[in-house]
C-alpha cells in the first residue's frame, strides 16, 4: 500500500454527494393529486361496483379525510383499518387516513378479533375504520 499525504483521502473513501439530484420529497397524496390533475378522467380503481376515475377518487378521499378530521383524527395519529382486501372502500379508506395526516395500521378483515385487538392496542390507534365507518378508540 502506498502512502498518501495526510490531506489526500484514498479514492475508495471519497464521498459522492448527489443530494441535489434527488427528487423533491412528496407524499402518496401528492402523487394522487398530481395524477388526478393530469389524468382526471382515467380509471384509478376498478372493482365489482365499477370504476372510479382519478377525479372521483380524489373527491372521495378529500371527503372521507374531512370526515375523519371532524371525528377527531389528527396529524400523527394512527388509525386502524379492518376492511376486506381488494375493496374500493379499503383503498379510499387508506388514502383518506393519509389525507387526514395520520398513519394507517392494517389488520386483515378475516383475522380473528383477538389479533385485531392486539395489533390496534399495541399501535395505540386513535380509532378503527371498517366497512361501517370510523369508530374512535375507547379512552384508556
Amino acid at each position: 500500500m502506498r502512502n498518501l499525504p495526510d490531506d489526500e483521502p484514498p479514492a475508495e473513501l471519497s464521498v459522492v454527494d448527489r443530494t441535489s439530484a434527488a427528487p423533491t420529497p412528496r407524499t402518496l397524496i401528492d402523487v394522487l393529486r398530481a395524477t388526478a390533475a393530469q389524468h382526471a378522467e382515467s380509471g384509478a380503481i376498478e372493482d365489482a361496483n365499477g370504476t372510479l376515475t382519478y377525479a372521483e377518487l380524489l373527491d372521495a378521499v378529500a371527503g372521507s379525510a374531512a370526515e375523519l378530521r371532524r371525528a377527531g383524527v389528527r396529524r400523527g395519529d394512527r388509525v386502524g383499518v379492518r376492511m376486506p382486501s381488494g375493496s374500493r372502500g379499503l383503498y379510499v379508506g387508506i388514502l383518506s387516513i393519509l389525507g387526514a395526516g395520520a398513519a394507517y395500521v392494517p389488520v386483515d378483515a378475516d383475522d380473528p378479533p383477538e389479533r385485531a385487538a392486539l395489533v390496534f392496542g399495541e399501535a395505540d390507534v386513535a380509532g378503527v375504520l371498517t366497512v361501517n365507518g370510523y369508530e374512535p378508540a375507547a379512552p384508556p
